[in-house]
């Protein structure tokens, strides 16, 4: 499998790292974009950047039309989806396939077992692995005895997609049809579609993520932890690897548990799977997600791994003996953090800030900056070189 020349359908901080990636792999990088977009930086990465023309996601990342024609126009062999937008659509991962593109991701069938949250707890329900109760809302569904049944405080959220998106936390029956109407209006938007269900919602747990990674040939293995419970609006904040709350053992099951959970649907290329821990973390659930691409800056700042680039390498079995070599025991792994700034203040003091913000950093840690974006990424690295700070959107 010999790509040379990858359009990436996404944008910002993810397409950065993979044209970056790329470009050490000797590989031509097409970048698409949208009208507000025209300016990223993400933009200028690219080896050649092929317009969108739309002002919304709808219109233009999400536009599987546009994301195809844009790569037959300039003679792409290959699409990476990154995350979020179509990166979780089987749909389009089989349109790239039919059009005799490499799609640089998960087989359009583990995508629709896993993609699909409502269709992911069915399978690990299958595969005996524990999840929390859950009920799909259809114009059919009795939201009276259901949410009952499941019990208050619970959460309605978006079967598809992810980053927080599509989500609201209800605590009384009467603020159910307006959370549900307002889910189902955020999921449209986000990922075009509106497909919400009801799960029981967890007031204090710990959300802990599993880093996978498999290849072709049906080899999985894991890349241990990352601890991502401090949240807001649902998004994570800090994320920490190792996660200091883990015991050995728990960790070892979690492992097995995320790597059963992949083999099941034949998963290939680098993914998450999300764990939410009652009480002080003796008990795992499985929070019912696979993302082929979610934040895991933290878990390569231990075993100093480009995740990217095993995800383009995905077919290629050396590029998993290597991750294999990377995996030492916990106590020999170092220590990775990835911190999300969260900017709401009006836009002439937000710069001001985040020049101020940026100095301090720099000082106080003695590091090198870096920058992807306007939309800011923290992430320092620990053990064994000079600690960075790196920003992305």
């Amino acid at each position: 499998m010999t790509i040379k020349r990858l359009l990436v359908a996404n944008r910002a901080e993810i397409a950065r790292r993979v044209f970056r990636t790329a470009r050490e792999m000797g590989i031509f990088t097409v970048a698409v974009y949208s009208e507000g977009d025209s300016e990223a930086p993400f933009v200028g990465d690219a080896d050649l950047a092929v317009a969108l023309n739309g002002t919304t996601a709808a219109d233009s990342y999400l536009n599987a039309e546009k994301i195809l024609s844009a790569a037959k126009s300039v003679g792409a062999d290959a699409i990476h989806p990154g995350y979020g937008f179509l990166s979780e659509n089987a749909d389009f991962a089989k349109a790239v396939s039919d059009a005799g593109i490499i799609w640089v991701g998960p087989p359009p069938s583990a995508i629709a077992a896993m993609g699909d949250k409502l269709a992911a707890k069915r399978t690990m329900v299958d595969a005996a692995v524990p999840t929390l109760p859950s009920v799909e809302v259809t114009d059919a569904t009795d939201l009276s005895a259901v949410s009952k049944d499941i019990g208050f405080p619970l959460l309605v959220k978006a079967s598809a997609g992810g980053g927080g998106k599509g989500m609201r936390v209800v605590d009384a029956e009467n603020e159910l049809e307006d959370a549900i109407a307002g889910a189902k209006r955020e999921a449209l938007g986000a990922f075009g579609d509106d497909t919400v269900f009801l799960e029981r919602y967890l007031s204090t747990p710990r959300h802990v993520e599993i880093q996978v990674l498999g290849d072709r040939y049906g080899k999985v293995i894991h890349c241990f932890e990352r601890e991502c419970s401090i949240q807001r609006r649902h998004q994570k904040v800090i994320e920490e690897a190792p996660s200091p709350v883990l015991s050995q053992i728990l960790r070892n099951q979690m492992g097995e548990a995320a790597v059963a959970a992949v083999e099941a649907i034949g998963y290939e290329s680098a993914g998450t799977v999300e764990f939410l821990l009652n009480g002080e973390g003796d008990d795992a659930e499985f929070l019912q997600h696979l993302n082929s691409s979610a934040s895991k800056g933290c878990n390569e700042a231990c075993y100093h791994l480009g995740r990217v680039y095993s995800k383009g390498e995905h077919g290629v079995q050396q590029s998993h003996e290597k991750a294999i070599r990377a995996l030492t025991p916990a106590a020999e792994r170092g220590h990775g953090d990835s911190i999300w700034a969260c900017w709401e203040l009006p836009c002439a003091i937000r710069v001001n800030c985040l020049s101020q913000y940026l100095l301090a950093i720099q000082t106080s840690l003695k590091v090198r900056i870096g920058f992807f974006g306007p939309v800011w990424q923290l992430r320092k690295r620990i053990k064994g070189k000079r600690p960075e700070v790196w920003f992305g959107c």
